[in-house]
């Protein structure tokens, strides 16, 4: 039976509690394996007039998806043990918790015990509960809903979206060429993302700036296998280590990274290859299908002024995901990328940026990679170094239009800007 279970914790060390409750809720899954979602910052729930005490230090959350071959009852009474095994004691309702373990559902199953109630009667109302569900599975739809958790997820006023770091291993990159290919400035990147918690890690070894020139295999793996093998082992034995993405259109570079611990690919041409799209059936792995009419991209290339942006793109994403369910792929992993600044003119660039809430009854992920974007020279902002503030204004614009992650170059000042601007909300 598969099954969903939330984890929370807002005191003491949040992850090192997190960590603790994932190994040993590994020992009691069916097969001894767990799916973990991506780390997720809520502020904690306080109500008027509770005790100064309590503090508003806020919760670290994540879903799990568990197999379980026992009765329900049993699985509420594991988790509650675990609950127990790391501090927790009983506490009102809204006091802080050092672990919070809440089973969600139960596979298909609708209970309504006085001591269980599945699925988990507040999973609508909660962005720190269905956030990490749909990125454990998108398409899911909850019993009695008819809608996927995806589109549920981003329903709510407080859905945030995951922040992708980027780290360019190219020396022609047009804003931050050169820079990670230096293991000391790579180090110092991983650090702060670490420390950051951002979840997603994405590396690419070939430029698709404008006017960049196609790389060999050779090239793009002398420059990406080192920049793997550290990350590798940078993050080893964490449970909660951020995924790692490989932005490459080459099946043979995704082959080599996928046996190297990579777990998502960025494929700029939308998963053309059919040997790409093999690799990503057979490993699982999460998968970024990105439009573009030319690779690398080509300002001389784009659609007819007249075309409508966002039509042209339900029209292509339908024909994607038709494509992608005959050979087998698995939706609950597929992230649409509109590819901001690939084959449109800025003004259909804005004009996506704008509709974006057209695309939000999509049943998958959607990414948005605007970071530094050639379109931000409508506005006068000429400088690569000058357009991070520009690309930060459009993170927050677009933040509420159902976006459910952001690929951006200055991760650290989108972290600080998300979290402020949820905490107002």
């Amino acid at each position: 039976m598969k099954c969903f279970i939330g984890l929370g914790s807002n005191q003491g060390d949040r992850k090192q509690t997190l960590e603790f409750a994932i190994q040993k809720l590994n020992l009691i899954s069916t097969n001894g394996k767990i799916i973990i979602s991506p780390i997720y910052e809520s502020s904690a729930l306080i109500p008027i007039g509770a005790p100064k005490e309590w503090g508003e230090a806020s919760y670290l959350n994540a879903v799990i998806q568990i197999e379980w071959s026992l009765s329900s009852m049993e699985l509420l009474l594991e988790l509650k043990q675990i609950e127990k095994d790391l501090g927790r004691i009983t506490a009102p309702r809204w006091a802080p918790r050092i672990i919070d373990l809440d089973l969600l559902t139960f596979g298909d199953e609708v209970i309504d015990s006085e001591n269980l109630k599945i699925p988990h009667p507040e999973i609508l109302h909660r962005s720190f509960v269905l956030d990490p569900l749909k990125d454990l599975a998108s398409t899911y739809q909850l019993p009695r809903t008819q809608k996927s958790v995806c589109v549920l997820a981003r329903r709510l006023k407080s859905h945030t979206p995951l922040i992708m770091g980027i780290l360019n291993l190219t020396p022609d990159s047009f804003s931050d060429g050169g820079v990670n290919l230096v293991t000391q400035n790579l180090e110092s990147n991983l650090n702060k993302m670490l420390e950051l918690e951002i979840p997603i890690v994405d590396l690419g070894a070939e430029s698709t700036r404008p006017g960049a020139k196609m790389i060999s295999i050779q090239e793009e793996w002398r420059r990406l296998e080192p920049a793997l093998q550290y990350t590798h082992q940078f993050f080893k034995n964490k449970s909660f280590r951020p995924i790692i993405s490989i932005d490459t259109s080459k099946p043979e570079i995704a082959e080599r990274a996928l046996s190297m611990g990579v777990t998502m690919i960025n494929d700029v041409s939308g998963l053309a290859h059919l040997k790409m799209r093999g690799l990503v059936k057979e490993s699982g792995c999460d998968f970024i299908f990105m439009h573009s009419l030319t690779q690398p991209a080509n300002p001389d290339v784009c659609w007819s002024k007249t075309v409508d942006p966002i039509q042209e793109l339900k029209i292509w994403i339908e024909e994607k995901m038709k494509l992608f369910e005959k050979e087998g792929l698995d939706l609950d992993r597929a992230i649409f990328d509109p590819g901001i600044g690939f084959g449109k003119t800025a003004l259909q660039s804005i004009a996506i940026l704008r509709r974006l809430d057209e695309f939000s009854e999509l049943p998958v992920r959607i990414l948005i990679g605007h970071s530094r974007k050639s379109f931000i020279k409508a506005w006068n902002i000429s400088s690569p170094q000058l357009r991070d503030s520009a690309t930060l204004s459009v993170s927050l614009a677009i933040k509420n239009k159902g976006i459910d992650i952001l690929r951006v170059h200055d991760f650290e000042s989108h972290k600080i800007a998300l979290q402020s601007f949820q905490e107002i909300l």
